[in-house]
């Protein structure tokens, strides 16, 4: 006695259940870099061909956990100077991505069409997109830890904002920490940013950064690299000349962080006074 049972159409239906997984992730991957170019066309300092962007030695490090990314670095120049915000918004993928396009979108306006330059105004302002969220039934406060400057290349003189972002002065190979609110776009601003005046010389260096370098785990230790393995870093690739730290970067992350995946965005932007 033996039972037999056709599985020809369960089969099938497997093939084509395949077949439709596939198509599908084929349309996420296409939906993922058509993201990624308009993020990317918001931030045209990060192509290599649009080098008038940041008009002084510089480098940057774009390493996205996904295609597209919540980490983002916009720059407008207008007569000798330079608006700067490297932004790290909640989240990865496409919900950071969308925030930070909306927060690139907010400075374009408020520079381009409004005329506004004043670091600290410029928070204020900015900080209003995040009003219409209040009352949305989000799990959490959605919020950009950003830094926000405009570097007077004339005066030498660097006036920011930094609200829990992360940026770095260097002098003659010393590293310093810049001062840095504790609350990030989103939680509660309300006036209560003030901005900070760095009067510069040739050749002193500037390094903004979002928290992906600091969460990279560490091989040997098995913890994240932190603030203060981020600072050992950059004062290790000091010797380097401005424009072959990149390669210098990436070389000491990838060392401590060994065969371990990358767990977050990154980005690192670098630039030496002239």
């Amino acid at each position: 006695m033996s039972i037999r049972v056709d599985i020809t159409k369960q089969k099938e239906l497997e093939e084509r259940l395949k077949h439709h997984v596939y198509e599908l992730e084929e349309d996420l991957l296409a939906n993922f870099h058509a993201a990624q170019r308009i993020q990317l066309s918001l931030m045209p300092a990060l192509r290599p061909e649009q080098t008038e962007e940041l008009p002084v030695p510089h480098f940057i490090l774009w390493q996205p956990y996904h295609p597209v990314s919540g980490d983002f670095f916009w720059s407008y120049m207008e007569k000798k100077r330079l608006v700067l915000c490297l932004g790290d918004a909640m989240g990865h993928g496409v919900f950071g991505a969308m925030l930070s396009v909306m927060f690139m979108q907010r400075l374009h306006h408020l520079t381009h069409l409004s005329g506004v330059w004043s670091p600290e105004k410029l928070a204020e302002e900015a900080e209003k997109i995040f009003s219409q969220f209040s009352h949305s039934k989000a799990d959490g406060p959605i919020t950009i830890d950003s830094f926000l400057g405009v570097l007077d290349l004339n005066r030498h003189r660097l006036s920011y904002t930094n609200l829990k972002g992360k940026a770095y002065w260097v002098r003659d190979g010393v590293v310093e920490k810049l001062h840095s609110y504790p609350f990030s776009f989103g939680e509660r601003l309300a006036g209560t940013v003030e901005e900070v005046e760095l009067e510069l010389q040739p050749g002193d260096r500037l390094y903004l950064l979002s928290d992906g370098t600091a969460n990279q785990i560490s091989r040997e230790t098995g913890k994240p690299i932190g603030s203060k393995g981020v600072t050992e870093i950059l004062s290790r690739i000091q010797s380097v000349p401005i424009h072959l730290q990149k390669e210098a970067l990436i070389k000491e992350i990838e060392t401590l962080r060994g065969d371990l995946p990358q767990n977050d965005d990154m980005i690192v932007v670098g630039m030496e006074m002239i």
